[in-house]
């Protein structure tokens, strides 16, 4: 179960599970989900994690993880879309030229644009794998 909160300058969250190598049982779970439910927006916002911890579950055993800043982190580059494009084999990869200019594919977390022609193509399927792939847009 996940309950999450935000305003303008945070974001929490609370997320119980029940680990596989737990000796809970249903009523253990049922138990502790309708605690959880009982959780505010604002209780969430507004109070201490630990403090909020043990009026939820004082009589559990809980477990309480560091908090980390969000960060966002796309590990995408232009070496790993040619990876995944030179998986597809020169003939789709032409193929695709033939219709269109360019190969151009999007990350879909960071929504960097990768562009390859036909120069690049040939390079991607040529002996020296060394070689990197000219533009990036």
């Amino acid at each position: 179960m996940l309950k999450l909160a935000a305003n303008g300058q945070r974001a929490v969250g609370i997320l119980i599970q029940v680990l596989p190598t737990s000796q809970s049982d249903d009523e253990d779970w049922n138990r502790i989900s309708m605690l959880t439910e009982t959780v505010k927006q604002e209780e969430l916002l507004e109070l201490p994690m630990e403090e909020l911890l043990h009026r939820l579950y004082h009589e559990e055993t809980v477990r309480l993880f560091d908090s980390e800043p969000v960060a966002f982190r796309c590990h995408c580059s232009r070496e790993k879309v040619a990876t995944s494009l030179r998986s597809l084999g020169r003939n789709e990869l032409d193929s695709i030229l033939t219709e269109k200019e360019v190969i151009a594919t999007t990350c879909e977390f960071c929504n960097k644009t990768y562009q390859f022609d036909a120069v690049d193509v040939d390079m991607l399927f040529s002996d020296n794998d060394h070689q990197a792939p000219s533009k990036v847009q």
